[in-house]
């Protein structure tokens, strides 16, 4: 066969010497991270180029002048054998890079390189025997090259590595973004519509041009993606981590991830300027990168986390003690004597953490004393962590569904003999979980905001209650409804109080407002507005906790409150505290002069009861009168209680 090029065979090769060029130096300028694939993707540019122009070399006699000396075959020769040297291996690079993309390639070890090699050895050596057997081609005095019966191997070599890649996208697909995949598919179309045409002009070479093409196609989606790096640190980012988590998880990749949170990170970006805060990003981000050859290191949020994809426990644990070492000591910016206040937190995958949000879970996870220097957290301990990732996910479904249940505990006027009030108390039931505590669901609200959407659910439902069940016909006044500081920045919580008692039909009056001693001590222009919006609407106002804070008389004074409720803490002192039993005397004096109602949370028991009443408080909650109940329940002790019939 002739193997001459035409006139149009050779701009196009040049052009394809070129573009792998121009790819070559972009790829390199561009390139953020020293990795594998990256790697990979060099190596089959580099390979493309070099084959048009071992091609360019060896089938163009007229570049040696009007005769060919034996020189000069052999220069043709030792071309066309480099041109299907390299050539056969990029089928083989570009299916082991796809592998690599979809991470099959993270734990593979020499035997398995082997086997995936083989074909491509096979075919390196019938290239290289064919000085000795000229089975694949030859080369006739005139420079014509002449194909022999082995060039059937290449191409049967090509289409196996080029069937292993497309198996891995179509079995794998789920770990990829659609655009990427959609990439993948274009390259594969580029390359069989330019080998197609070449098969019908097989002097034109369109072959190697549309596979440099489909490079540059590879590049601006795999390798030139913007998307996937932190700009400040140059580090992966929060959409490389969740994407790099699905594509290993999907594809059953054992790997570990190893989270370093700074928790006291934003205070240095308090008090350094921006350039030097940036500084600051990029020390930590170098030293991460430096902590584990091969590794992925991605930054987002107050995060440093690691991705690590061959190792033992052992070296895991030597890793983390190389980074608590380095986070004890003092860090050096300029002036600036950096100490942080570090969270280290490890999972094995997917051993641990089986799925993309419960690697989230792990890494927005943290725990123990603000004050201790560096807390790590070991993969036996992660029990905890999986509990309120469980936890928060029975939240977000209950807020869904609105299915929270509002308990109520009875307030006892000492005055009186009677039940005047109650507490709304919100409780979690979940089908997977089953009752979930208040004092486990509520600081996961509240660190996770939740707890502004909860108290809207709370406050709708206790209007719906007072609508439905008539409780003041029974003697109760108002229902006590506790109120965060969430809830308070949140601009439009007047309005909506007042949408949904026109909506229920309720009297702002029948409802107070509980607010703790510590949100109490907020003077902020905001806080007090809503206050003074809520007051005009008729709500009155109760003071949690009160003795849990700063317990400053300066408190009560900030708004009008109708009640004062004294924590436990004071009631438990007072019995077996003679100085104590006069403190609270004495408080409860004080604030029953400020003409304030005092309230004794916790009673439990005929003594505490009491001593109580002999200190002045004039309405008491606790378990000596009822348990937190269930809407109609809690209907039925109050009739009972107070001597009312039902309506």
């Amino acid at each position: 066969m002739n193997q001459l090029l035409s006139g149009s065979a050779i701009p196009v090769l040049s052009c394809t010497i070129i573009l792998c060029v121009f790819l070559m130096i972009y790829a390199a300028a561009a390139k953020r991270r020293s990795n594998w694939q990256h790697v990979l993707f060099m190596a089959m540019v580099i390979n493309g180029a070099l084959s048009a122009l071992f091609d360019l070399i060896g089938s163009t006699p007229a570049l040696f002048g009007d005769e060919i000396s034996a020189r000069d075959m052999q220069v043709i020769f030792v071309a066309n054998m480099l041109y299907y040297s390299v050539h056969a291996m990029v089928p083989a690079i570009y299916a082991r890079y796809i592998m690599h993309v979809f991470s099959l390639t993270a734990n593979a070890n020499l035997f398995w390189r082997f086997r995936f090699f083989f074909v491509l050895i096979v075919t390196e050596i019938v290239v290289f025997l064919n000085p000795f057997n000229q089975r694949l081609f030859t080369v006739d005095p005139s420079g014509e090259i002449r194909r022999g019966p082995m060039v059937a191997l290449l191409y049967a070599e090509g289409v196996f590595y080029l069937l292993i890649a497309l198996y891995t996208m179509l079995v794998f697909r789920k770990a990829l973004r659609l655009r990427m995949l959609h990439a993948v598919a274009v390259y594969y179309f580029v390359v069989v519509i330019g080998s197609a045409i070449q098969l019908f002009y097989p002097a034109l070479r369109s072959e190697l041009f549309f596979q440099a093409i489909a490079f540059l196609g590879l590049f601006l989606t795999f390798e030139d993606d913007d998307t996937r790096y932190d700009e400040i640190t140059g580090l992966y980012n929060k959409t490389a981590f969740r994407w790099d988590n699905i594509r290993l998880l999907n594809t059953k990749r054992n790997y570990y991830v190893i989270n370093l949170k700074i928790r006291n990170l934003k205070f240095y970006a308090r008090i350094m300027n921006t350039e030097g805060y940036m500084r600051l990003l990029q020390s930590i981000a170098e030293w991460m990168s430096r902590l584990r050859r091969g590794s992925d290191v991605y930054h987002f949020d107050d995060n440093y986390t690691m991705i690590i994809y061959k190792s033992t426990e052992e070296e895991i644990r030597q890793l983390i003690d190389i980074m608590k070492e380095m986070l004890e000591k003092a860090w050096y910016f300029d002036e600036l004597e950096a100490h942080f206040r570090a969270f280290i937190s490890v999972a094995k995958c997917p051993e641990d953490m089986k799925s993309v949000d419960s690697v989230f879970d792990l890494v927005e996870y943290e725990t123990g004393s603000e004050s201790e220097h560096v807390i790590i957290q070991y993969r036996e301990s992660l029990a905890q962590v999986k509990r309120e990732a469980a936890v928060e996910r029975a939240l977000r479904k209950a807020i869904l569904n609105r299915s929270f249940q509002i308990y109520y505990q009875p307030i006892h006027n000492c005055e009186t003999d009677r039940v005047c009030s109650a507490e709304a108390l919100v409780r979690l039931f979940d089908d997977e979980l089953g009752q979930v505590p208040p004092a486990e669901f509520i600081p996961i609200a509240e660190k996770s905001a939740m707890i502004v959407e909860i108290g809207d659910i709370i406050f709708e439902k206790v209007c719906r209650f007072i609508r439905d069940f008539h409780p003041t016909l029974a003697g109760i006044e108002y229902i006590e409804i506790n109120i965060s500081m969430a809830q308070f920045m949140f601009t439009g919580l007047v309005d909506r109080f007042d949408e949904l008692i026109r909506t229920y039909g309720v009297k702002a009056g029948n409802i107070n407002l509980e607010i703790t001693e510590s949100v109490a001590s907020d003077s902020s222009e905001s806080f007090m507005r809503a206050v003074r919006r809520l007051a005009g609407m008729g709500f009155t106002f109760s003071m949690d906790d009160y003795g849990t804070g700063y317990s400053n008389i300066s408190s009560i004074l900030n708004v009008e409150f109708k009640n004062i409720k004294m924590d436990k803490i004071f009631l438990t002192r007072a019995l077996s505290d003679e100085a104590s039993a006069t403190v609270l005397k004495d408080t409860v004096k004080l604030i029953r002069h400020l003409n304030r109602n005092v309230l004794q949370e916790g009673v439990e028991t005929r003594e505490e009861l009491s001593l109580v009443r002999e200190s002045g408080c004039n309405l008491v909650q606790g378990f000596f009168f009822s348990q937190p109940l269930p809407e109609a329940d809690f209907m039925e002790y109050i009739r009972s209680f107070n001597h009312v019939a039902a309506v």
